[in-house]
């Protein structure tokens, strides 16, 4: 028994309706059902001529420019498609405005990475400056050298305002040979 058999009522018990029922033969072959049109009836024309339908029909955006009458079924189908092109235009924008995103994020540590990189690198050659200063300050006979050797021996201030900066330089636990 099919699953649709099983939705029918129960054969009768009565043994007659059953023969009877059973006999029964349509000759016909089956047909399919024309579909209806109300917008191409001839009888309704009067009606789609009137004034205030086609307004109505105007202001739904059922009819064409042309003043023809377009079918709720072609209406859906151009809306669909225009609806889908809007998404897919939608999606589209999106993408653009992430990958725009993504490339200003990009950029932006890529320009702070080379900032830092050129940090670095200012700051390594000022440390090699102020180290090839100081080994020239400590080398016997400059001018540095004296004031060095001053200011070991007074164990204070005597040094002059530009060896400062390079007694500064000297790592504390390093000391000049002399």
């Amino acid at each position: 028994m099919s699953a649709w058999e099983k939705t029918l009522r129960p054969s009768t018990p009565n043994t007659a309706l059953r023969a009877r029922a059973a006999g029964f033969h349509v000759s016909g072959n089956s047909a399919p059902i024309p579909v209806y049109d109300a917008l191409r009836d001839r009888n309704l024309d009067d009606f789609w001529a009137s004034p205030a339908t086609r307004a109505h029909f105007h202001n739904m955006g059922l009819m064409a420019d042309d003043g023809s009458l377009i079918s709720m079924v072609e209406y859906r189908q151009k809306l669909y498609v225009v609806e889908r092109e809007m998404d897919r235009a939608e999606q589209l924008r999106e993408r653009m405005a992430y990958r725009k995103q993504q490339m200003e994020i990009y950029q932006m540590a890529r320009r702070k990475s080379e900032i830092m990189k050129a940090r670095r690198a200012q700051e390594i050659r000022e440390l090699k400056t102020e180290r090839i200063s100081a080994r020239e300050a400590a080398r016997p006979g400059s001018h540095h050298h004296h004031c060095l050797v001053a200011h070991k021996q007074l164990g204070g201030p005597a040094l002059c305002g530009e060896c400062m900066g390079i007694a500064l330089a000297f790592p504390r636990n390093n000391t000049i040979n002399m």
